[in-house]
């Protein structure tokens, strides 16, 4: 078996190019304020879409096809936190 030695150093590193730091810095803090929003605007919808909970049991009933009648707050936070989950 032969092994090979080379005595050739790596090639030297570019120096850094402040002006494309500068603008992938601006498009990562960019994705970071998109991703802040996208949460915000998740919490907002579900909380606007939980607030009426007798719209909430009308499209629970036609999802599951039979009348449900009154549920208990109980109840009700149940299906919330089941819905939350998926």
């Amino acid at each position: 078996m032969t092994v090979l030695w080379t005595s050739a150093a790596a090639p030297p590193v570019p120096p850094p190019h402040p002006a494309l730091r500068a603008r992938i810095a601006g498009l990562c803090h960019l994705a970071r304020v998109a991703a802040v929003a996208w949460a915000a605007w998740g919490l907002v919808w579900l909380v606007w879409n939980l607030s009426d909970p007798a719209a909430i049991m009308a499209a629970f009933s036609r999802a599951v096809g039979a009348d449900l009648g009154e549920m208990s707050p109980g109840q009700f936070a149940a299906t919330c936190a089941v819905g939350a989950c998926e």
